[in-house]
């Protein structure tokens, strides 16, 4: 039979995938913590001069079972972090904001260096093991960001003009082109005439403008990091271009992390635009979305999802 296929967001990550710079490494349980900036790519792998050791079958069992509990630490971390962070009253605090953020942001890294030394047969295996998406996506501590857009953006665009480098003008222009993919995301996300004439072509262009903001949303992450600034969001989210087999998906973890990552870019969208966002639906007719409600919980309530 042939397998069925659908394109979903199941792009990895974007965070580098290499060891940690280290530092002093206090410990948190039984696991080390790496003391560094959270919010910087992980440093380069230095290059092995010598090739390592070999390993008998019973040592990379070994192994790899202490990568699997080491990735399930981190990863109960990270689901327990954002289901505490729902019972914030005050999520425009940002200093108590960038405490959860901070929080996440090591949990997070702390699973992408454990994945690397773990073993799965696929990613949909890993995704069931990991179950990463603890809340609604719309909700999350990375959505949030989205209230803190404008001093962030503010930032970058300061260290980019007070470097003087010869990017500058590169990097300056990538940040400024966000705004313009974010309103044309919109508009094709609201294009209601458009979905009643062709409604295939009207999925396939919403899901290609979305994901042109993912992909500007990661650029800027870099180009932040890069002048050693927060970045928009504390880590790269995932596009919805990957060849996605619904059979080999059993335990359906590796949708719903795509799902959370989609609907945390929508829900960062309608905190950091959120005059662009109403003004969308508003040209449908449609009444404004309530800012104290998620995107998606309130499409969902409208049958729209």
């Amino acid at each position: 039979m042939e397998q069925t296929k659908r394109a979903i967001d199941i792009e990895p990550a974007t965070l580098n995938d290499q060891e940690l710079a280290m530092q002093a490494e206090p410990k948190i349980g039984k696991f080390t913590v790496k003391t560094v900036n959270i919010f910087n790519d992980l440093a380069p792998e230095t290059p092995k001069t010598s090739e390592a050791p070999e390993t008998t079958p019973d040592q990379e069992t070994s192994s790899n079972q202490e990568a699997r509990t080491e990735l399930k630490y981190w990863s109960d971390e990270y689901r327990d972090i954002e289901r505490a962070f729902q019972n914030v009253k005050n999520k425009k605090n940002l200093k108590e904001y960038e405490i959860w953020e901070a929080d996440a942001a090591r949990a997070f890294k702390n699973i992408k260096a454990a994945e690397n030394k773990a073993h799965f047969e696929s990613m949909y295996d890993r995704d069931a093991f990991e179950k990463l998406p603890a809340v609604e996506g719309g909700m999350s501590i990375e959505a949030t960001a989205g209230y803190f857009y404008e001093d962030r953006i503010r930032d970058i665009t300061m260290a980019i003009t007070n470097s003087g480098g010869e990017d500058s003008k590169k990097d300056q222009d990538q940040v400024n082109g966000l705004f313009r993919l974010v309103v044309d995301f919109l508009d094709a996300r609201e294009d209601s005439k458009l979905k009643n004439m062709d409604e295939e072509y009207y999925w396939r262009n919403r899901r290609n403008k979305h994901n042109a903001v993912i992909e500007h949303f990661n650029q800027i992450n870099d180009i932040a990091r890069k002048y050693d600034q927060k970045p928009l969001i504390f880590r790269n989210l995932m596009t919805n271009d990957f060849e996605y087999d619904k059979r080999l998906d059993y335990s359906g973890e590796t949708n719903a992390r795509a799902e959370y990552d989609r609907s945390s870019v929508e829900g960062y969208i309608m905190l950091a635009w959120s005059k662009e966002y109403n003004y969308e639906k508003d040209k449908d007719g449609d009444a404004p979305l309530d800012p104290n409600q998620s995107i998606v919980a309130q499409m969902h309530a409208r049958g729209e999802d």
